[in-house]
This record gives C-alpha cells, structure tokens and sequence, in this order.
C-alpha cells in the first residue's frame, strides 16, 4: 500500500455516521437464534467431552447450524453498515465461563479469522484490571486507565478488521464503550482541515507497550490514515 495516497473524496454513504445520522438503537442489536444456540451448545458440549481447548473449536457445517440466518446481518453491517453491532442472547447466565468464552469464540469464527493478540500467541484475551500502570508501559487493557479512540494493534504489522468483546462482568463504575466512524472523522477533517489530514497519512511512531521479541525496536512507525484505490 503507498501511504501517499489520500482519499480526497468525501464518504456519503452509512459508513461515516455521525450520533445525528445514525440508524435507530434497535437495528443495532442482532438476536442469536434458538437453533444457532442449540448448534453452538451442541458443538460445546462435544468439545468438553473430548476434552478440546476452545481455541481448537470449530463447527462442521457454518451453513447448516441455524446461524447464518441471525449473524450475516450482523456481518453486513460490520463490512459495510454502520461498522458495529450488538450480537445478543448469548446466554451467560447459564453457562460457566468457559462455555461462553466458547460461544464467543463460535461467534467469532463466523464473523472472521482469529488473529493472535499479542506476541505471545494469545487468541483470546482477558481485559481487566490486574493493577499495572499504563505510566510504566502497561497496555490499557490490563489497567483501569480510561482509553482515547483508538484502533487495536495499531503498533503492530497488521490491524484486526474486526474486533469483538464479550462481557462476562459489568464493572460497577466505569467501562462504557465509546466508538466513532473513521469514514465521518475523514469526511470532517477533509472538509475542514486539509492539512491535518495530509499529515495524518504520514508516519508517526507508536509505543508498542512490551510487545515486542529480543531485538526488535521497542516502537513502530505507520500513518494514521492509509488508502489505496481497490
């Protein structure tokens, strides 16, 4: 990709939502299905018999298990709706925390291709707070610092299309999710204010925060914005 190349039309479509503009708060949510939920406890209940990690769960047949009905709305509209959506009914009040990290994980391999999450090979990963500092190079996720916008793995070579959370305890202050569309902050800054966004597509260096092997450099350096036509 030639980071050079700046996207200097506007985006008109759902994609660059504003709070002003947004579809209504029921579209968001996407409903599991009673034999989506039936097929993905099936699949868990035979994993636990034969003793298989979550991360080695799959389901046989995507088409066939009463789920493509009740996700590939959800996948639409995470491709190209409005880039988010609420996947509920996953009942985790009735399973152990293992089985709704395994449904999570079904979930998500409908919706895409894991990708590890740090450099140590993790595939799902805990976001909680064990006490650490993000003053001393701890990533936020294992803090209670609040986190700006921010795009995951933007230190790293590759950048998730998708990112999924599942919440197994509400925290009892705090922890709200905030999300803004790109495509709007582009439209915006674009329209406004052209030279910051000719700077955004330039590089700047990020802290990758310990994720990083004996040798490497302990920062990165990628462009805020990338396009590229096609």
């Amino acid at each position: 990709m030639n980071s050079s190349q700046i996207l200097t039309d506007g985006v008109s479509d759902e994609r660059a939502w504003r709070a002003s503009s947004i579809d209504d708060i029921t579209a968001w949510y996407y409903p599991l299905s009673e034999d989506c939920l039936s097929s993905f406890t099936w699949v868990i209940r035979d994993a636990q018999r034969n003793s298989r990690p979550i991360t080695e769960i799959s389901h046989p047949d995507r088409s066939s298990n009463g789920c493509e009905g009740c996700l590939q709305p959800a996948l639409d509209a995470l491709n190209s709706g409005r880039g988010f959506a609420i996947v509920e009914r996953v009942p985790i009040e009735q399973y152990q925390v293992e089985e709704s990290l395994s449904m999570y994980w079904m979930i998500g391999q409908f919706l895409g291709i894991p990708m590890e999450q740090n450099i140590e090979g993790t595939l799902l990963y805990d976001v909680r707070d064990t006490g650490k500092n993000v003053a001393q190079g701890a990533r936020f996720s294992v803090t209670n610092a609040e986190s700006s916008f921010h795009n995951d793995n933007s230190f790293g070579e590759l950048l998730p299309d998708l990112v999924g959370l599942l919440c197994l305890h509400t925290a009892k202050s705090g922890g709200q999710s905030q999300l803004i569309s790109g495509y709007a902050l582009h439209n915006e800054l674009l329209e406004n204010h052209p030279d910051v966004l000719k700077t955004l597509y330039q590089l700047f260096c990020f802290d990758r925060r310990g994720q990083f092997k004996a040798g490497e450099s302990p920062t990165s350096q990628f462009p805020i914005f990338q396009w590229s036509r096609g």
